[in-house]
């Protein structure tokens, strides 16, 4: 469901960043591989159940009750395009999250997908006590 004032032309207006002509163009180019959706919804089906998710706000640890959370579901619905660009429809489903949390978990996602060799220990990594970077998703395209 788009947001109130949402048009597709002027999508990127609101996140304080202008892409050049050329990443347009190659945003515009790309098109996901068609085993993309199965790898994907593999690798979110792990972040299902109660896991710390300290590494993906700030100011907490492991350690504290506060960093688990309960992700009920988290699937990639389908591949929509807007304005010549591809983007994955995700949807998840939990009982509350913390600042930034679905953008980490989005980045861990690709970060993973991109250059993990073993999907589910560099996922199981993010959840251990040990402080690890996680990326942010940048804010374009998300609605909540």
């Amino acid at each position: 469901q788009k947001g109130k004032g949402w048009k597709k032309e002027n999508f990127w207006e609101t996140s304080g960043y202008t892409p050049s002509p050329e990443e347009i163009a190659a945003l515009r180019a790309y098109r996901a591989p068609a085993d993309l959706k199965p790898r994907l919804n593999a690798l979110l089906a792990l972040m299902k159940g109660t896991h710390a998710f300290h590494n993906y706000t700030s100011g907490k640890t492991a350690a504290e009750a506060n960093a688990k959370r309960f992700i009920v579901s988290f699937t990639a619905t389908e591949v929509r395009e807007y304005g010549g660009i591809e983007f994955v429809e995700l949807q998840i489903e939990g009982q509350s999250f913390m600042l930034h949390q679905i953008r980490k978990m989005v980045g861990a996602a690709v970060l993973i997908l991109r250059y993990g060799r073993d999907p589910a220990s560099s996922l199981q990594a993010t959840w251990r006590s040990k402080r690890v970077h996680v990326p942010t998703a940048p804010p374009v395209g998300l609605l909540l």
